[in-house]
């Protein structure tokens, strides 16, 4: 086969892989699908198991909790003090 044969034999098989593993559409690759978004953040700094990380961020929620507490005890008491109750 000549050059010119050989070439353009090569380049029909490359577009033969390309069609066969990329979206024609989109021109994603297929089985691979984009999916979310990185966090805009890094949540687990320190590179801990999620469950160590998860175990030692119930603190926080704890603390949260018990502050909305606090303010909705701290409302309610400032309710009991007026004439009139409102919500």
């Amino acid at each position: 086969m000549h050059k010119s044969g050989k070439d353009k034999e090569y380049k029909l098989k490359k577009k033969r892989i390309a069609a066969d593993t990329v979206d024609g559409e989109t021109g994603q690759k297929l089985f691979h699908p984009k999916v979310g978004r990185a966090p805009n953040f890094v949540r687990n700094a320190h590179g801990l198991p999620v469950h160590d990380f998860l175990f030692a961020s119930r603190h926080e929620y704890n603390d949260k909790k018990r502050l909305l507490e606090a303010e909705e005890r701290r409302r309610l008491n400032n309710n009991f003090n007026k004439r009139c109750v409102c919500l």
